[in-house]
């Protein structure tokens, strides 16, 4: 089953600047949705584990995202307009990237049509934290790979350069 929706995903590779997008868009009144691992990671955190331990079964953990991906899309309105950080075309992105099959991310997104794709441009600072585990290197590459699954799912993704947060808010807002 194929469902057309009014949601916009913000993406992009590591450290782009998507929390705080997300954080504006709620300020001005838009309805959110956090990004997934770091809600999973968050809960691994408040249970003690390390980033390495949650991370040991990369396959289970792919996994898991893309299952809290899809139980927050089955809980949400298609009709309703909803910023996503990060949507599931990006679970086929980070899987393919660690070598794990796609099958599960590849319906999931063939299932659920997003009404626009943003992908912020990374920041040119790359602040490493306890969440995330690229390398330079690395975020690049995660950053071009997700340009490349939006546009072989069919979608057009809209760049969003570096500049002010407020800038990149108004840049998203007038291309919805």
């Amino acid at each position: 089953m194929h469902i057309n929706t009014n949601w916009y995903v913000i993406t992009g590779g590591p450290n782009c600047g998507k929390t705080p997008i997300i954080e504006a868009l709620a300020l001005q009144g838009y309805s959110i949705r956090p990004e997934t691992a770091t809600v999973h990671i968050n809960q691994g955190f408040s249970e003690g584990k390390t980033i390495e331990e949650m991370r040991a079964d990369e396959e289970s953990f792919q996994d898991k995202i893309l299952e809290l991906k899809l139980f927050a899309e089955r809980n949400s309105y298609p009709n309703e307009t909803i910023f996503w950080d990060r949507g599931n075309p990006d679970s086929i992105t980070y899987a393919r990237l660690k070598g794990i099959t796609t099958t599960k991310a590849e319906e999931a997104s063939r299932s659920t049509r997003y009404k626009g794709i943003f992908v912020l441009e990374l920041l040119p600072k790359y602040f490493k934290d306890n969440r995330r585990t690229e390398d330079e290197t690395e975020r690049r590459r995660i950053h071009d790979a997700l340009i490349e699954d939006y546009k072989r799912l069919d979608y057009n993704p809209i760049i969003i350069p570096v500049v002010p947060i407020d800038k990149r808010v108004e840049l998203i807002l007038k291309n919805l």
